[in-house]
């Protein structure tokens, strides 16, 4: 005969945990205290709901590094166009940000012979990141994706030539909780590549692209930052290849999240 012997709580939260995956501690908490069985139930179902629908809501951060010439310009357009195709809001965020007085004078370094010491240059661009924190929090909130041609990843990979200890600017991300992005895509190509297509596209080459060895430097500072993931997860696509090529490695990271 069937027992009429009601369900504990323990019992209903036990067998609950097979269709809801909470932590176990969660369980426990419900199952010793003296919430009834269909409380207890409920409130699981609700807060299983609540996290569902905020992953759905969160968007995606993308991240587009690289040396002058790795074709970051292109392959953003080529992934907005594709996540745009796909139904998502995207929002292109490029650094440094010429449209801003801060990057205007960032601009000015770099096409002038206007002088800046490692720290100051350094300064420049955070101060240009950090300007935009609540739109990036507030876009992704949104469920919007963020493309960004260039960001924090690559200060990191300039400045560190330069003399400013990585250490130093990550301990200034996380003091001003800068954004991390999702993935960031390290387009790699030799410096040999970059100057090849700057002299083919016939572009002015800006202080540090005139330089060789420094781009060398940036380079390798690349690669190390993406082989360790330092600051976020990265990923390495040969950007030696067509565009179409490359945009279809890029493609692959992707897909996933549409």
């Amino acid at each position: 005969m069937p027992s009429n012997k009601p369900f504990s709580t323990a019992s209903l939260c036990t067998g609950l945990s097979f269709f809801i995956p909470f932590s176990s501690n969660l369980f426990k908490n419900f199952s010793g205290s003296s919430i009834s069985s269909f409380t207890s139930i409920y409130l699981l179902i609700l807060i299983k709901h609540k996290n569902s629908l905020m992953e759905r809501k969160k968007g995606k951060f993308i991240v587009i590094e690289g040396i002058d010439g790795a074709g970051g310009e292109t392959q953003t357009k080529l992934i907005k166009n594709f996540l745009e195709e796909k139904g998502k809001n995207v929002l292109v965020l490029r650094y440094p940000d010429r449209k801003n007085p801060i990057g205007k004078v960032i601009y000015q370094f770099l096409e002038t012979n206007l002088e800046l010491t490692p720290t100051t240059l350094f300064l420049l661009y955070f101060a240009d990141f950090i300007k935009d924190i609540n739109l990036i929090k507030k876009s992704l909130n949104s469920g919007m994706f963020i493309i960004a041609d260039r960001y924090f990843t690559s200060t990191l990979a300039y400045q560190s030539v330069q003399g400013i200890k990585i250490s130093t600017m990550l301990k200034m991300a996380q003091i001003f909780k800068l954004p991390k992005p999702d993935i960031t895509i390290l387009l790699k190509i030799s410096p040999e590549t970059s100057l090849k297509r700057k002299y083919k596209e016939k572009k002015k080459l800006d202080r540090f692209e005139k330089d060789k060895e420094f781009l060398n430097k940036v380079a390798k500072s690349y690669e190390k930052l993406a082989r360790k993931n330092v600051f976020c997860k990265w990923k390495i696509v040969n950007a030696e290849k067509s565009k179409q090529d490359v945009f279809e490695e890029i493609r692959k990271i992707i897909e996933k999240w549409v």
